[in-house]
């Protein structure tokens, strides 16, 4: 016995309960499809564009939307939603300093690797 659950594309649009994440993902997978028809094509662009309405700061839904885009070939939406992307992990990220110290004035060794110490170069 096979179970299918089949999707309403006007409640998976109108529903509150589906995370945003999930709706990007199922655009996703909707246009990865083979010979995907224009209504499902046409219906992942409505999920998509759902995901990032209801979760605009979400970083991974508009990497999702970019993935999506890129998938049926629209590079230009595809760059303005991985820009969208960047715009809100830099946010949320602090690029920190380089470390000054080399591994010569560190109080520790450099870890060695499995296959032991490497040969000394010769000049």
């Amino acid at each position: 016995m096979v179970a299918i659950t089949a999707e309403s594309f006007a409640d998976s649009l109108t529903s509150e309960k589906i995370d945003p994440r999930q709706l990007a993902a199922r655009a996703v997978y909707n246009v990865s499809r083979m010979n995907s028809s224009k209504t499902l094509l046409e219906h992942a662009q409505k999920l998509s564009q759902r995901a990032t309405t209801r979760s605009p700061k979400d970083s991974e839904v508009w990497r999702l939307q970019a993935e999506m885009f890129l998938a049926v070939g629209k590079n230009d939406e595809a760059a303005t939603s991985i820009e969208q992307s960047w715009n809100w992990i830099g946010s949320r990220v602090q690029l920190s300093t380089p470390r000054k110290k080399s591994w010569s004035d560190r109080d520790r060794p450099p870890k060695q690797s499995a296959l032991g110490p490497r040969p000394e170069r010769r000049p």
